[in-house]
């Protein structure tokens, strides 16, 4: 699905596709937290940092 979808087949590639899903896990964790927190803004602000340090870097990077 990877390879349809994004185009990762460098070495070089490879890895900062993986520093990107890393972003993405570490933000997502963030996220998780401030929900159980049940704090709003901050919800907001890694939600925010979710999407455009993991999913946008990546699609603007990878994205066919």
């Amino acid at each position: 699905m990877i390879d349809q979808l994004f185009d990762v087949k460098q070495p070089e590639d490879v890895a900062a596709f993986r520093d990107h899903l890393e972003a993405l896990r570490s933000e997502a964790i963030r996220v998780e937290s401030a929900a159980a927190a049940r704090n709003p803004e901050a919800l907001a602000e890694t939600a925010r940092l979710m999407m455009e340090r993991g999913c946008v870097a990546c699609h603007v990077q990878f994205r066919k």
